[in-house]
């Protein structure tokens, strides 16, 4: 018998979908960013970006928002590609060593209705 539950249907309906469609947006987002950047050998040593300390000219200076170096876009490369792992894998490190797998992503795509890359 399905759960009609006034409250948990609203809260399906307003929190969890829309939850699970920003998750999933943000893993298709991740996808993207990182093919995009592979692609385009954007991160590495003698690449564009090296992780380095070396602060990006990106405007930030000028217009108010946090300078940005090398190695903190290096990081952002770095989190996406450990969200990947782990939305794809489902692992992740307990604090007591062991490995607790989960499939992350399946349990996200089965309830997400709009997820779309945004990047």
């Amino acid at each position: 018998m399905a759960n009609a539950n006034i409250q948990a249907v609203n809260w399906c309906n307003t929190k969890v979908r829309p939850m699970a469609d920003l998750l999933y947006s943000c893993y298709l987002s991740a996808k993207s960013f990182k093919s995009l950047a592979d692609a385009q050998a954007i991160y590495g040593a003698s690449n564009p970006i090296p992780n380095d300390a070396t602060v990006i000219a990106d405007g930030a200076a000028t217009d108010g928002r946090p300078l940005a170096t090398d190695a903190q876009a290096t990081n952002i490369y770095t989190r996406c590609a450990e969200f990947i792992q782990w939305m794809e894998n489902g692992l992740v490190a307990s604090p007591f060593g062991a490995t607790v797998t989960d499939f992350t992503l399946n349990t996200v795509a089965g309830v997400q209705v709009n997820g779309k890359a945004v990047i």
